[in-house]
C-alpha cells in the first residue's frame, strides 16, 4: 500500500479536517494582506486643518478624515483634501456621507477622479468654525 500524503499522526485522527486545521498557521497580518498607510499622500487645503487616515489594500483607498475650516462656512464643493499622485485617483466619484460637531453637516463628500476631495451643500450650525467627518472608501 502507498504511503499517505498526510502524517501517520493525521491518516490515523477521528476527524481527519479538524486534526489538520489544528496543525495550520492561519494568522494573517496587515504586511501579508499588502495594507499600506497612505495618509502622507493626503494635504489639506489652505483654511482646513485637522486629521486623516488612508489605507490602501488591493486597489482600494479607506480614507477617516476628520476636519475643520476656519472662519465659517466653506463655498459649496470648495476643497478640503488632496493628493497630488495621480497612482491613487479614484476611478471614478465616490461619495461619502459626512456628520460634525454641533450639527455641522454636508450633503456629502465627493471623492473625485482628479485627486480632490470637497464637501457640497455645507451648512453650519456651530460656532465660527465648520466641521466635517467622514468615513469611506474608494477604488483606485
Amino acid at each position: 500500500m502507498p504511503k499517505p500524503v498526510l502524517s501517520d499522526s493525521l491518516f490515523n485522527a477521528n476527524d481527519v479536517a479538524t486534526a489538520i486545521l489544528d496543525s495550520a498557521e492561519l494568522s494573517v497580518t496587515n504586511q501579508d494582506l499588502g495594507v499600506v498607510d497612505r495618509s502622507s499622500l493626503f494635504t489639506f487645503a489652505s483654511g482646513w486643518a485637522g486629521t486623516k487616515i488612508a489605507f490602501s489594500f488591493n486597489g482600494f483607498m479607506f480614507l477617516n478624515i476628520n476636519c475643520n475650516h476656519a472662519g465659517g462656512t466653506p463655498a459649496d464643493a470648495e476643497t478640503m483634501l488632496s493628493t497630488s499622485d495621480a497612482s491613487f485617483y479614484a476611478d471614478q466619484a465616490y461619495f461619502m456621507p459626512t456628520l460634525g460637531y454641533e450639527g455641522d453637516r454636508g450633503t456629502y463628500v465627493r471623492i473625485g477622479t482628479d485627486g480632490i476631495i470637497n464637501v457640497h451643500n455645507p451648512v453650519n450650525l456651530s460656532n465660527a468654525n465648520f466641521y466635517v467627518l467622514a468615513n469611506g472608501w474608494y477604488r483606485f
